[in-house]
């Protein structure tokens, strides 16, 4: 009796055992299936020209699958530095419109079926370094060792009137001359501020200035307010909206394109 009891029990323990080892098998054989699916999709860039953050580029598929399988990565981030705006197909090829845009530093990478591979694209980061050489010339003034009496007296009569000249239109100069660096320098300030229409805080600033831009600048007045209003709506928002975001990038970079300084200004 005791024996036939201790049989049943391993009896019991190995079916146990044996249905552990038939859902470990199961759970790698789907778990290699679902790999298999995820292929390596090229992306080819035939642009020679430099891009950076906030720039709209094309870029080629190099896959067999078809237009309806690449339709599900529309507005979505594919790579650090890939947001796809659009799906297009020219000559029966495939590409992603998109938009060059790095990521945030609490940002997370997406999950995707597939990796992409970037080819060909010359990115450079959106922060310039500016540098300015200055030269200085030491010309040497030689003065004769004889000078007239009537050359002194020209010279002290020029110098009197230079220095009466100089006083009377002193305050004159001195404005225009801040004025015009103070123009020059808002409008140099507000020019920077559409070198990184990708940055969050810059585009809140360019807001802000609205009214100087419109001051400063020939601009379709039409198309900028409509810009300004959109930028308005998301800005206050602890989230932007991606689509939003990409379309107020897209808008302020054909602003800043067309960007003209008016005339008398």
């Amino acid at each position: 009796m005791e024996e036939d009891k201790c049989i049943r029990k391993i009896l019991r323990e190995f079916c146990k055992r044996n249905v552990m080892m038939k859902s470990i098998l199961l759970l790698t054989i789907f778990m290699f299936t679902v790999s298999s699916f995820a292929e390596d999709v090229g992306l080819l860039s035939y642009s020679s020209k430099e891009v950076t953050s906030g720039d709209i580029v094309k870029l080629k598929i190099i896959d067999s699958r078809n237009e309806f399988y690449f339709k599900k990565f529309k507005n979505k981030r594919i790579g650090p530095l890939i947001y796809v705006v659009d799906l297009v197909k020219e000559d029966g090829e495939l590409f992603f419109e998109a938009m060059v845009s790095e990521m945030g530093p609490k940002e997370k990478m997406p999950e995707l079926s597939d990796k992409f591979i970037l080819k060909g694209l010359n990115y450079y980061p959106s922060q310039k370094k500016q540098m300015t050489d200055f030269i200085t010339l030491d010309i040497p003034i030689e003065i004769p060792k004889k000078t007239s009496t009537y050359v002194y007296i020209v010279t002290l009569l020029l110098i009197f009137c230079g220095s009466i000249y100089w006083f009377i239109n002193r305050k004159k100069r001195i404005r225009k001359k801040k004025h015009k660096k103070r123009k020059e320098e808002e409008i140099e300030r507000l020019k920077l501020l559409f070198n990184k229409v990708g940055n969050k805080e810059n585009i809140s600033q360019i807001y802000l200035e609205r009214e100087n831009i419109k001051t400063y600048f020939e601009i379709d007045e039409i198309n900028f307010k409509k810009t300004m209003d959109l930028i308005n709506k998301i800005q206050y928002q602890p989230s932007w909206p991606e689509d939003d975001y990409v379309l107020v990038c897209k808008k302020l970079k054909s602003i800043s394109e067309g960007l003209q300084v008016k005339r008398g200004v």
